[in-house]
């Protein structure tokens, strides 16, 4: 750890701002991994609302006859 915390490296807080350059501040990128898990499961939520807005087309098509 950076040690900010016990407030040994206050500077570097200041001069970036807030925790900018601080080395423990969880990290703002997502893994490859976590990227592809992400996308997986955006695919799946539109298959089933793509799956929905069928079954509606399908009654509505169905009330009209």
């Amino acid at each position: 750890m950076c040690g900010c915390s016990e407030g040994e490296n206050i500077h570097h807080h200041s001069f970036f701002g807030g925790r900018g350059g601080c080395c423990c501040s969880p990290r703002r990128f997502t893994t490859r991994t976590e990227r592809i898990n992400w996308l997986e499961d955006y695919k799946k939520n539109l298959e089933a609302e793509i799956k929905a807005v069928e079954e509606v087309i399908k009654e509505l098509k169905t009330k009209i006859k």
